[in-house]
């Protein structure tokens, strides 16, 4: 079973944010917050963190 830490969400204005699952808070990736994305940015940015995600770390 796939185990998903984190996920985008699609803002008022129309951009793209992907979210830390267990807070709801923005992701950083390389200490940048990954917000204002286009759908496809963040797509990639989402699969590539979970690919990274801990697996010992618990689910949201």
């Amino acid at each position: 079973m796939t185990i998903f830490h984190f996920d985008k969400r699609q803002e008022p204005d129309g951009t793209w944010t992907v979210v830390k699952l267990s807070t709801g808070e923005p992701a950083k990736l390389n200490g940048q917050f990954c917000c204002n994305l286009r759908r496809d940015e963040a797509e990639e940015i989402t699969n590539y963190l979970n690919l990274l995600a801990d697996p010992d770390e618990p689910p949201p």
